[in-house]
C-alpha cells in the first residue's frame, strides 16, 4: 500500500492524530454524554417509536439517567426531474447540522486482483452507494493498497464518483495461492479498516458506516489467535470499530461464477479448491459484519438490494443524552453499555469514550489548542454554524492563483446591546496526500446588533495563494462571544491560468443589501465586487455575478462570446443573454472582466442553476452556481 498505514488514512480523513477521542459536550455545568444508537429487530429492520423509558444506559456498570432521546430517520434520496439538481455540486459548503451520516467506501484493491469482471463490479457497487447518499451525508473513498486516487470526506458526488472510477485491482492473494507478499496485502486491508474506524471515533451525533468492497481474507472464526497474526490484527480491528460505533458492511464483488470465468489464476485451480477459498473469504466478511453490527452481502451478482438494505439500516437511529456520574478524572476511559427493555432487539452503540483531557491554555497571541483540533478533525465541528465558498483567479506573471475566500458564520444575536464579536480563524490548504501547502490566520471584528427572533450572519473575507492543483481547504473559527468553535471543509481545483488558450476564473456573486463582512476591502485589489457566500435571495436583492476571462500565451487575441443562462428546477431556460467581448478588452494582462446583474426579482420561488459560458476559437468553458429565489 503506497504510503501505507496510519499516515495515509490520517492524511485522507483527519489530517491530525488518529488518537483523538470523543469529548462529551458541557452544557450549563452538566456533562452530557451523547450517543448515537441503532436498534434493529430480528429481521434487521429498524425499530422506531422508542422513548427514553425504553433505554437503559450503564457507564462502568452503573446505571445513568437518560435525559433525552431523539429519533432520527434519514429520508431516502428524492428523485429529481432535472439532472443538474443531482449532478451539479453546490459551490457553497456548510457544516450546519442535519440528519447526516458519515460513509466511508473502502475499496479493497489489495485483495481484488486485476480482473475485468470484479473491477466492473467494484465500480458498480461504488456508484450505487454514492447514488444512495442523502443531501446531508458526507462520504469518503479510501483504497487499501494505493491511495493516490482517494477522496476525503465530501458532499460532492462528482468527486466521489471520480475516485471510484480510479479503482483498479492489484496483486493480492485473497482468492488464489499466495506468495511471500500475500500477508503484506492482508495486513494492508485489515489496518486500513482499523485506521478508518479510529479516524471516525470522535464524530458524535452522526451515524457512521464503512462499506468494505472486497472478496475477503483467508480468516474465519476457527483460526487460532496464537498461530495466526492476521487473526490478532482482525481482533484489534473489531475492538476499534466497536469502540468507535462504526458499523462495517462487507460486499463481495466476486459474484456467482464470474470470478472463475475471467480470472486466469482462479480458473487454474480445481473447482473444489476455488470454492473452498471463496467460502473461507466469505466467512471473514460475515465475521467482520457480525463483530461490528454490519451486514455481509455475498454470493450475489446484483448489488442494488444489498446496498438499499445497508442504507435502510444505517438511516434510522436514536440520539441519546445522559448525565455521567462516573469518575471525572481527566482522560479516563469510560465503558458504556446501552440496552433496551424490549427482548429480542439488536442494539448497536459505541462501547466507551474518553473523558475530556486536562484543559490546555493557548500561548499568548497563539490560536487555542481547541481551534487547531477543530481544523484537524476527521469531520467538521458544528458548534458554530459556518459555510464557505472559494473562487480562483489568475495573477499576471505568476504561477500561483489567488483564491477569493468567503467564510460565512451564523450565531444568535446579542440580547440587549450591540457588541463587538471577535473571531479567530485558521485556514489550511491540503493536497491530496494530506500535506499542508498554505495556511493563514485571521482575526476579524464585527459589530453585532440585537435582532430578536433571528440569527445573525456575517462574513470573513480573505485571499490565499496556491499553485495549480487539487486541494481541500479547511476553515476553523472560534467565536469569542459564544466561546465555541466550528469548522468547515471545501474541495477545490485550482487551474493553471498561465497556460495557452482560453481560461475562466471561478464565479463569485455579490448581493445588496450587504451581509456584514470584515474586512470589506479584503479583495479590492483582486476583483471589483464584494463577494458573498449567500445563495438564497429575495425579490428586492440586487445580485450580480462576476468572472474573469484569460487568453494565455502570445498568440493573437480573439473575441470571446459569453453566454449567461439561468435554468429552473424543471430545466426550463428562464434567462439567456449573450454578448461578445472584443480583443481590446483583453489588453491588460490578456484578461477581461465580465459582470452581469441577475434578474432575481422576476424569478419565481424555487431553485435555479446559473451558468456563464465562454467560447473562443472553438474552445468552450463554463462555470455553474446554484441559488434559491425565496
Amino acid at each position: 500500500m503506497r504510503r501505507s498505514g496510519v499516515t495515509v488514512i490520517a492524511a485522507l480523513l483527519c489530517l491530525g492524530t488518529l488518537a483523538a477521542r470523543q469529548t462529551p459536550q458541557f452544557r450549563s455545568g452538566i456533562e452530557l454524554v451523547e450517543l448515537d444508537v441503532s436498534v434493529l429487530d430480528r429481521e434487521r429492520r429498524p425499530v422506531r417509536g422508542l422513548t427514553k423509558f425504553d433505554f437503559m444506559v450503564l457507564e462502568d456498570g452503573q446505571p445513568q439517567e437518560v435525559l433525552s432521546v431523539a429519533e432520527v430517520n434519514v429520508p431516502d434520496p428524492v428523485d429529481v426531474q432535472t439532472a443538474w439538481m443531482r449532478e451539479i455540486p453546490r459551490d457553497v459548503t456548510t457544516n450546519i447540522a442535519g440528519a447526516d451520516r458519515l460513509i466511508v467506501l473502502v475499496l479493497d484493491d489489495a485483495q481484488v486482483r486485476m480482473n475485468p469482471v470484479m473491477t466492473r463490479a467494484v465500480r458498480e457497487i461504488g456508484r450505487r452507494v454514492i447514488d444512495r447518499l442523502g443531501p446531508a451525508d458526507l462520504a469518503a473513498v479510501v483504497f487499501t493498497r494505493n491511495n493516490s486516487g482517494a477522496q476525503p470526506f465530501t458532499p460532492d458526488r462528482s468527486r466521489l464518483l471520480e475516485a471510484v472510477e480510479k479503482f483498479s485491482g492489484g496483486f493480492g492473494g485473497s482468492s488464489g495461492p499466495g506468495d511471500g507478499s500475500a500477508e503484506h496485502f492482508y495486513k494492508a486491508s485489515l489496518r486500513t479498516l482499523k485506521y478508518v474506524a479510529e479516524s471516525m471515533a470522535n464524530a458524535e451525533q452522526r451515524r457512521k458506516a464503512v462499506i468494505f468492497v472486497s472478496p475477503g481474507l483467508p480468516l474465519n472464526a476457527s483460526s487460532g489467535l496464537a498461530s495466526n497474526p492476521l487473526q490478532q490484527e482482525a481482533q484489534e480491528l473489531f475492538r476499534e470499530a466497536q469502540r468507535s460505533n462504526v458499523n462495517i458492511y462487507s460486499i463481495d464483488p466476486s459474484g456467482l461464477g464470474a470470478l472463475e470465468a475471467e480470472d486466469p489464476v482462479s480458473s487454474a485451480l480445481p473447482a473444489e479448491e476455488t470454492g473452498r477459498v471463496q467460502t473461507i473469504n466469505n466467512d471473514f466478511l460475515h465475521m467482520l459484519a457480525a463483530n461490528t453490527g454490519g451486514l455481509a452481502i455475498v454470493n450475489r451478482n446484483e448489488f442494488s438490494a444489498g446496498v438499499t438494505q445497508v442504507f435502510r439500516e444505517n438511516g434510522s437511529y436514536y440520539l441519546i443524552g445522559y448525565r455521567s456520574t462516573g469518575d471525572a478524572a481527566p482522560g479516563k476511559y469510560r465503558r458504556i453499555d446501552v440496552r433496551v427493555y424490549r427482548p429480542g432487539l439488536i442494539v448497536r452503540a459505541r462501547n466507551g469514550y474518553y473523558g475530556p483531557p486536562p484543559e490546555r491554555r493557548a500561548q499568548p497571541g497563539a490560536a487555542s489548542p481547541a481551534l487547531w483540533k477543530a481544523l484537524a478533525a476527521a469531520v467538521p465541528a458544528r458548534d458554530v454554524a459556518m459555510q464557505v465558498t472559494a473562487a480562483p483567479f489568475g495573477i499576471a506573471g505568476r504561477k500561483e492563483s489567488a483564491l477569493a475566500l468567503i467564510l460565512a458564520l451564523r450565531q444568535p444575536p446579542p440580547e440587549s446591546a450591540r457588541v463587538t464579536e471577535r473571531v479567530d480563524v485558521l485556514v489550511g490548504a491540503y493536497s491530496p496526500d494530506g500535506r499542508r501547502r498554505a495556511s493563514q490566520r485571521l482575526n476579524a471584528k464585527v459589530i453585532l446588533r440585537p435582532e430578536p427572533g433571528t440569527a445573525i450572519q456575517y462574513e470573513v473575507l480573505s485571499q490565499l495563494l496556491l499553485r495549480p492543483g487539487r486541494y481541500q481547504l479547511r476553515f476553523a473559527a472560534e467565536s469569542a462571544m459564544q466561546g465555541k468553535r466550528g469548522s468547515v471543509y471545501y474541495d477545490i481545483d485550482v487551474p493553471d491560468f498561465s497556460r495557452n488558450g482560453l481560461m475562466i476564473s471561478g464565479m463569485v456573486l455579490s448581493a445588496e443589501p450587504n451581509v456584514p463582512s470584515a474586512p470589506r476591502d479584503a479583495m479590492a485589489k483582486l476583483i471589483p465586487v464584494v463577494p458573498t457566500a449567500r445563495r438564497q435571495f429575495w425579490p428586492g436583492d440586487r445580485v450580480r455575478a462576476f468572472v474573469r476571462l484569460y487568453q494565455g500565451g502570445k498568440g493573437a487575441l480573439q473575441p470571446v462570446l459569453v453566454r449567461t443562462s439561468i435554468r429552473d428546477d424543471s430545466d426550463r431556460n428562464v434567462f439567456d443573454r449573450s454578448e461578445t467581448l472584443p480583443p481590446a478588452m483583453f489588453q491588460k494582462g490578456r484578461s477581461a472582466d465580465f459582470l452581469i446583474e441577475l434578474p432575481v426579482g422576476s424569478l419565481e420561488i424555487g431553485s435555479y442553476l446559473l451558468t456563464i459560458e465562454a467560447n473562443a476559437g472553438g474552445e468552450t468553458l463554463e462555470r455553474d452556481v446554484r441559488f434559491v429565489r425565496q
